[in-house]
C-alpha cells in the first residue's frame, strides 16, 4: 500500500508528465498545495525525477 506522500508525488508526476511544462504556481492551484512555499518544499522533493529551473525568479 503506497503511503499519502508516495501517492501524492506520484500524483504530482503524472500531472507533470501531462501536462509538460509547469509553474509550481499550478501545481499548487490543481493539487491544492496550499502556500507557494510548502509548493516549493514538495517539488523540492521531486528533484530526482524532474529537472528544475527558473523563469524571471520562478520555478
Amino acid at each position: 500500500m503506497l503511503s499519502s506522500t508516495q501517492s501524492r508525488n506520484e500524483s504530482l508526476l503524472t500531472t507533470i508528465d501531462h501536462l509538460g511544462i509547469v509553474k509550481i504556481k499550478h501545481l499548487q492551484v490543481i493539487h491544492d498545495l496550499k502556500s507557494y512555499r510548502n509548493a516549493c518544499k514538495v517539488v523540492k522533493q521531486l528533484s530526482p525525477y524532474i529537472n528544475e529551473s527558473f523563469h524571471n525568479k520562478e520555478k
